[in-house]
């Protein structure tokens, strides 16, 4: 079972997937350069800052799991 904290990065994981997909759908719908009223940056702007906080997130789990997991997670990446 994960700990309180896996639990934790688990749930945050889930939610910024959940966000990552909801900037693509926007993406798909309004085009890459669309600016929403109210917002400062495009979509493509957004799901790269979105794709930031997933990638943080993942690697703050994997050093729960096992801190080799983000490096070979990166080094996946860099292919």
């Amino acid at each position: 079972l994960p700990t309180d904290r896996q639990r934790e990065l688990l749930v945050v994981l889930m939610e910024e997937c959940a966000e990552v997909a909801q900037r693509a759908s926007k993406a798909v719908r309004f085009g890459m350069d669309e600016v929403q009223p109210g917002q400062p940056d495009s979509n493509l702007i957004r799901i790269a800052r979105e794709m930031g906080d997933l990638t943080g997130t993942l690697h703050a789990l994997l050093d729960t799991v096992q801190p080799d997991l983000a490096e070979a997670f990166h080094a996946a990446a860099r292919q």
